[in-house]
């Protein structure tokens, strides 16, 4: 993220002048609240996920959140959706059914094998 940052910040200088960053005072709360929200609480959620959930499960979870855009864009925003993002969807989906299938047959035949040494 640091790295991203220094090239983010070097690239609007390089862009704009030093002026446009005089903004009204709403802009740089809501800036605020926007990298709180958007950026910082999800890093922590997600690692709280991964302590407690564990990579593969949390990375399944993850994998849902592309869908409920294209879902809230659709309700909220009016946004038209098509053939492409239905498809996108379903593959999606179809990837987390798989991928969690296959880790819980893996996960019961761990436990199986602990059983019945």
């Amino acid at each position: 993220m640091c790295v991203s940052t220094v090239a983010v910040f070097a690239q609007f200088l390089i862009v704009n002048p030093l002026s446009s960053l005089q903004q009204p005072v709403p802009v740089y709360w809501l800036s605020l609240v926007n990298g709180l929200l958007c950026t910082v609480l999800p890093v922590f959620a997600t690692m709280l996920a991964v302590e407690r959930i564990g990579a593969g499960r949390t990375s399944l979870a993850a994998m849902v959140g592309p869908v409920a855009t294209i879902a809230l864009a659709y309700l909220f925003l009016d946004e038209r959706v098509g053939g492409w993002q239905l498809a996108g969807t379903t593959l999606v989906l179809s990837g987390v059914y798989v991928l969690s299938r296959s880790s819980t047959a893996s996960a019961t035949a761990r436990s199986v094998s602990k059983e019945n040494p």
